[in-house]
């Protein structure tokens, strides 16, 4: 088992120039590459290693990154990837029954797609020292991820559950529903009850039998037993709560993407920085919960956007102040990125895109018209505690690149 990196069987194609200029430009560009590496970090999605023809290796691009020739049209990462990763520990397997074989998935926008399986990654926690923070071992979260060579020339990752196989010497219908499969919810052990006990007899032979143990002989063990695992569900409580937060922020992140698409990529609304959008909307939300907000939650307004035109749809407060009503959230996204570009309170930050100025700059011509008196550092608080850490998670200090390699690859390159 592999722990953060391991190798997987060669996958020759085509890297997304995009991918290798920040998104900020080159989508229609396509370079010759050979993936060989495989990265898992909990809390993205698998990442993958490759080499190009000019030598130059690049860490870490997502499965979207990659198509089998020029001219692929890119699809959304969530519509080729289901999950992120389970586990630093990572195990890579080309099944031999399943080398080969036509498989089908449904994607999360309701679309068959369809492929040929080229290899398995699946997870699992790691050793005892270390704290089992995830759903690897768990039965009924746990997500392996067949890698899948997609017909439309893209390459998808997607779980069994997912999935159906074409198997001319097996599958001979499938189309044929055999059975309503659930999610298996136990772990199957032989040695997970007290009662069971061995001894050895004299001749060396060992008798099994069920024998009684006096719970009374816990005593002050028990007590303690008990007060760890109170601890133990209250640190999880805690602690998936938080996952659960981030989630919310993650698909909320994707969509304001997705949406950023739809520009030109030197509009005004391209360039306005995600983690910015991202900030406002979860400042506004409460972390995407609309706790004590059901108007807000009603009308899909993530960011606290009121109507400043008289043909805008909008929905009253029990306090009496207006909300605009949106049909989704991305029509939210939309409304904002209009409104950061068109009315004149939102000049500095269309200033700060121009001198291209860090993100803190961004957040003090926000505070003018806030109710908030603290907007400013309450905004940089919610960048610094939720999005960036979803944006840029676990981000390694970048080395130095030598004089020979800037001559070598060019300024840019990383």
């Amino acid at each position: 088992m592999a722990y953060l990196n391991a190798n997987i069987p060669i996958i020759e194609c085509y890297v997304r120039g995009n991918y290798l200029r920040d998104q900020r430009d080159s989508h229609d560009k396509y370079f010759e590459c050979v993936v060989f590496g495989v990265a898992s970090i909990p809390g993205q999605v698998p990442l993958f290693h490759y080499m190009m023809t000019d030598g130059g290796l690049w860490w870490r691009a997502p499965i979207s990154a990659f198509c089998t020739k020029p001219d692929i049209k890119e699809l959304p990462l969530n519509e080729l990837c289901l999950w992120n990763s389970f586990s630093y520990n990572i195990a890579v397997t080309k099944f031999y029954n399943l080398s080969g074989n036509k498989v089908q998935y449904f994607s999360r926008r309701k679309v068959h797609r369809e492929g040929t399986y080229l290899f398995t990654l699946d997870w699992c926690s790691g050793d005892y020292n270390e704290l089992d923070f995830g759903y690897a071992q768990k039965p009924d979260q746990h997500k392996c991820g067949h890698v899948i060579e997609l017909d439309d020339g893209n390459y998808a990752i997607q779980p069994n559950n997912r999935l159906r196989v074409f198997d001319p010497s097996l599958a001979a219908d499938p189309n044929e529903h055999l059975i309503d499969r659930l999610v298996n919810t136990k772990v199957w052990s032989v040695e997970s009850t007290s009662k069971w006990i061995t001894a050895e007899d004299e001749s060396g032979r060992y008798d099994y039998d069920y024998k009684t143990l006096d719970t009374n002989s816990w005593g002050i063990n028990k007590k303690w037993y008990i007060m760890k695992r109170i601890l133990l569900i209250i640190f999880l409580l805690i602690h998936f709560n938080v996952m659960a937060d981030d989630t919310l922020i993650q698909d909320f992140i994707n969509q304001i993407n997705e949406v950023k698409q739809e520009y030109k990529k030197d509009s005004l609304e391209y360039k306005i920085p995600t983690s910015f959008i991202a900030t406002i909307a979860t400042a506004e939300t409460g972390n995407m919960e609309f706790e004590n907000a059901p108007t807000a939650k009603a009308a899909n307004n993530y960011f606290g956007l009121h109507p400043y035109k008289k043909d805008q749809e909008y929905l009253g407060t029990e306090g009496g102040a207006k909300l605009r009503k949106f049909n989704d959230s991305k029509e939210s996204i939309r409304a904002f990125l209009d409104l950061i570009k068109t009315q004149d309170q939102y000049e500095g930050v269309r200033n700060s895109i121009d001198n291209n100025e860090p993100i803190s700059n961004y957040f003090k011509s926000m505070d003018k018209y806030a109710e908030r008196e603290d907007y400013t550092d309450f905004l940089n608080q919610v960048y610094t505690s939720r999005i960036d850490p979803i944006l840029n998670p676990l981000l390694p200090q970048k080395k130095p690149m030598l004089k020979k390699q800037m001559e070598v690859f060019g300024p840019g390159y990383q």
